[in-house]
């Protein structure tokens, strides 16, 4: 008896152990839960709050960007409005050491440890920053912000020439 609840208790502790490094992944796709193209309903419903836009419908802006909370987290929402004036999270950064790529790159990281873990992906190295891009990955970049060589905040971004296309 004793050894089936440790094996159950093993199996239920691996899953929760696995659902929140789910939830704090940084991939292409977003960061956590708010995954780039998911419109303003989907996103007030999620973060359970109101997003009061100031532009995007009253003015002729297309891009808005609003801050909130989310599981206690802080994050920067980028919004932006097609032809149908419907707002859709066209990117997501955070400053939370809590998200890390499945390389294990976040914020903390340093500037040689992304060159090394990317080293066979598109880098793109400026003043400031270090933009991220797979070849297979086109649709998406990951911009890691740096402050003295070491990451200070993640951005998932449409690269230029997806947000071109659209």
């Amino acid at each position: 008896m004793k050894k089936v609840f440790l094996f159950l208790s093993i199996i239920v502790f691996s899953l929760v152990t696995r659902a929140q490094k789910d939830d704090h992944t940084l991939t292409f796709d977003g960061i956590g839960e708010l995954k780039l193209g998911l419109t303003k309903a989907q996103l007030e419903k999620m973060l359970n709050t109101r997003i009061l836009l100031k532009q995007i419908g009253l003015t002729e802006s297309f891009t808005e960007t609003v801050k909130t909370m989310y599981k206690g987290i802080e994050f920067e929402l980028d919004l932006m409005r097609n032809d149908n004036v419907v707002a859709a999270l066209e990117g997501v950064s955070t400053t939370s050491p809590l998200f890390k790529t499945p390389e294990g790159i976040g914020v903390g990281s340093d500037q040689l440890t992304i060159i090394n873990a990317y080293e066979k992906d598109l880098l793109i190295i400026s003043y400031g920053s270090i933009t991220y891009t797979n070849i297979n990955q086109i649709h998406a970049s990951i911009v890691f912000v740096m402050e003295n060589k070491k990451v200070v905040k993640v951005i998932v971004e449409p690269t230029a020439m997806f947000r071109d296309r659209e």
